[in-house]
């Protein structure tokens, strides 16, 4: 979370948008936007209780990370946990925007 809240901050200003996806189920958005703000996460979470998301990209478990370019293929994307020293994270904002 602290990488993705690292991309937001850099690269927000000229155009990248990050939005996390919650998988928790239930209506507890309350407990979505404690979380959000007790890690500092200023960027868009949305909610998909019912996994469409990860049907979508046939995610097969979390975390999954993904870079969408402005045509909506995806440019990068990474399953399982990734470091902000990964270096074909920091050139993939550089290479859509």
């Amino acid at each position: 979370l602290p990488e993705l809240q690292a991309l937001h901050t850099r690269y927000g200003p000229q155009g990248l948008q990050v939005v996390g996806v919650s998988v928790d189920e239930g209506n507890d958005d309350a407990a979505v936007r404690n979380f959000a703000h007790e890690f500092g996460i200023t960027y868009t979470i949305v909610r998909d209780p019912a996994t469409l998301i990860y049907s979508a990209f046939a995610i097969p478990g979390v975390p999954a990370t993904f870079l969408i370019d402005r045509n909506g293929k995806v440019a990068w994307r990474i399953l399982g946990p990734f470091s902000a020293a990964d270096t074909t994270l920091q050139a993939a904002p550089k290479r859509v925007l």
